[in-house]
């Protein structure tokens, strides 16, 4: 039988299908997990969309590859899904699983993206707190895994958008930031008092150079002071903060009697 193509609206009225009456540890509706996994694929093609909404239709609910491929998703996408959905592999364990992911660069956008939502600050500390249990440690060594095993740019793309304070664990020559407030995302913070508290305890900033926080350059005023000219890369901005503790700490030794 065949099908029109199928778009990601279809993809998403078969996950609200599949997951209809789900909820995550959390009480949230799982569905929301799902749209957010495939919103962070924007940046691929149709195919990884498709599988990163349907990622965890397998594992979830009674739909089989062969429901999924009678209802007419793309043989690519069914690739992906069968490759990240774990009780079709239940002879391997979870690092086992992640190595095997590796070897798909679809199937490991996609789980990098899953990852990603699910390693985001708010919901691991929101988890803590409902579990009473510190994260599982075996998240962080999957992303080293899927890391090394796709384009640095395109590990980029999907981090920018579901989870940006997991730039920091990639190589800071490579994350380019291009503003204030990414810089804000990048650290998990509101503000440049929040920033400060992430990076250093000398760094006190006050002001910005003028009424417009995203002007440039944005002059960090404080104990010490440097000014921040957009787009630069995270290695950049630790450059200059190394810099200006240094100068702070000579400042210090020069007066020191």
């Amino acid at each position: 039988m065949d099908h029109e193509p199928m778009t990601l609206e279809d993809a998403r009225a078969l996950a609200q299908t599949a997951h209809r009456g789900q909820e995550d540890k959390l009480g949230v509706e799982y569905i929301q997990h799902v749209e957010a996994v495939a919103a962070g694929l924007l940046d691929f093609d149709l195919d990884i969309q498709i599988a990163g909404m349907l990622h965890d239709v397998l594992e979830d609910s009674h739909f089989t590859l062969d429901d999924l491929r009678a209802r007419g998703v793309p043989e690519r996408s069914l690739a992906a899904i069968e490759m990240v959905s774990r009780n079709l592999h239940p002879d391997l364990s979870y690092d086992e699983a992640i190595l095997q992911i590796s070897t798909s660069l679809d199937a490991t956008l996609v789980k990098i993206s899953d990852n990603a939502h699910n390693s985001r600050p708010d919901r691991v500390a929101a988890l803590e707190l409902v579990t009473g249990k510190p994260t599982n440690p075996r998240y962080a060594r999957a992303r080293e895994v899927l890391y090394e095993a796709a384009p640095a740019d395109q590990v980029a793309k999907i981090l920018r958008r579901v989870s940006p304070p997991l730039f920091r664990e990639l190589p800071a020559a490579a994350v380019v930031v291009d503003s204030l407030q990414e810089l804000f995302a990048i650290f998990d913070v509101a503000d440049l008092d929040g920033l400060a508290g992430s990076i250093g305890d000398n760094l006190d900033p006050d002001v910005y150079p003028g009424d417009d926080p995203e002007s440039a350059p944005e002059l960090i005023v404080g104990r010490y002071g440097f000014s921040l000219e957009f787009p630069t890369t995270l290695a950049a901005f630790w450059d200059d903060v190394d810099q200006a503790e240094q100068w702070e700490l000579d400042r210090v030794e020069a007066t020191e009697p």
